[in-house]
């Protein structure tokens, strides 16, 4: 395969663009490497980075070029990045990137910030859609270094997306504690507080419900309850001890595929089955209906 046929397979790769040590690592000699940036074919963006002409101008492009332009341990990192991994509530806005402390780099023009910290291990780094970013369970971190205000609200959303765990927030605490690094104490706090059975409350459906609750006279609705009977019977959305009354909210989102909906069905059996109530509320109801929700509700706790 001659090299443009290789460089055209590696920019469909790459949302049509290559970072010249790309060319240089495919074997590119002077002359060629001469001959594609001044040809009709390739476009020299940066002094780093090639867009191959007619190449659509895609937001995954931009993205992509700046990163190839921080050069070749570089990958998307921070607020971005948790846009990239599709984290609600994050926004692509200015690109930042990362890439390992190297007095050979070259200044990039198409990021606004780049980081270089002291540790950046292969493992911390991944693809996705084409572009290299940092894995998720490293985002928070680097947040509480440089945004701490973002830091909680980007665990707790990639821990509702199934993107970390425990296991791998923990992990990536004990590579970071370095003594000194910026947000260390504050993650350990936010997991602290955690533990291995949180469960993040998935959207703010929760938090309006639990509003609704109160204006209908709930007082004593426990959030995020386990609770055992003859066995664990799994941790609820709300539970009113004292009526023995359980509430999920569901959500399309969280609860619309076929086997959520039956372990849904399986557990409402075996709540039933130990004594309790268990009423279900859409987000359509919470978000569309507050007043019909709170209706429903006064008539439960009436009968309850």
């Amino acid at each position: 395969m001659h090299l443009h046929e290789r460089l055209i397979d590696l920019s469909e790769r790459q949302h049509g663009a290559v970072a010249i040590f790309q060319v240089n690592d495919l074997g590119a000699t002077r002359n060629q490497l001469a001959h594609l940036t001044e040809s009709c074919q390739w476009e020299r963006v940066t002094i780093n980075v090639l867009r191959r002409a007619g190449s659509s101008r895609t937001r995954g492009q931009l993205v992509m070029m700046g990163v190839l332009d921080a050069g070749r341990n570089a990958a998307l990192s921070h607020r971005p990045v948790a846009a990239w991994w599709r984290l609600r509530g994050f926004t692509l806005g200015d690109l930042e990137v990362m890439r390992l402390r190297d007095t050979n780099s070259t200044p990039a023009r198409l990021v606004t910030a780049i980081h270089e910290p002291r540790f950046f291990p292969r493992h911390h780094r991944t693809v996705l859609n084409g572009v290299p970013v940092t894995v998720p369970s490293r985002i928070p971190f680097d947040l509480a270094a440089t945004q701490p205000w973002l830091a909680e609200k980007a665990l707790d959303r990639a821990w509702s997306a199934n993107l970390v765990s425990y296991t791998s927030i923990t992990r990536m605490l004990r590579e970071l504690a370095i003594r000194g690094r910026p947000g260390i104490t504050l993650m350990r706090e936010l997991i602290e507080a955690r533990g291995p059975d949180y469960r993040p409350n998935d959207t703010n459906l929760e938090d309006r419900f639990q509003q609704l609750a109160r204006e209908a006279g709930w007082d004593d609705l426990e959030r995020q309850c386990q609770i055992l009977g003859r066995e664990w019977l799994g941790r609820v959305d709300f539970l009113s001890r004292r009526r023995r009354v359980v509430i999920e909210v569901d959500s399309a989102f969280c609860h619309g595929a076929l086997i959520d909906r039956r372990l849904d069905a399986a557990r409402r059996r075996a709540l039933e089955a130990e004594g309790y109530v268990v009423v279900s509320f859409t987000d359509t109801e919470i978000w569309f209906d507050p007043a019909g929700t709170v209706r429903r509700l006064r008539a439960l706790r009436t009968g309850a």
